[in-house]
């Protein structure tokens, strides 16, 4: 596997901290058709997203062969968020 090493963000992680991830993106920002700031359900703000079709499919057969497992959100080389994948997204 390719990996690598990169910082995440500092605000989010309480300083810095480091993280070793996979260099694979089953989608970037290429792939995205739409993006749109909002909420969650805990008024947090949060990011809505749409993908195309073809990248839709390919995330949906990532997040379902990676369950319990984290994705990795890159920004400009910097992880800026690391949830785990509790379903097929």
């Amino acid at each position: 596997a390719n990996l690598e090493i990169l910082a995440g963000d500092t605000e989010r992680y309480g300083g810095e901290r480091w993280f070793l991830v996979e260099t694979y993106s089953p989608v970037t920002g290429e792939n995205l058709s739409e993006v749109r700031l909002t909420s969650d359900r805990y008024g947090k703000p949060a990011v809505l997203f749409f993908l195309d079709t073809v990248s839709a499919e390919r995330f949906g057969e990532f997040t379902e062969t990676n369950l319990n497992k984290s994705l990795g959100i890159v920004l400009d080389g910097v992880l800026i968020s690391n949830p785990s994948i509790n379903a097929k997204i």
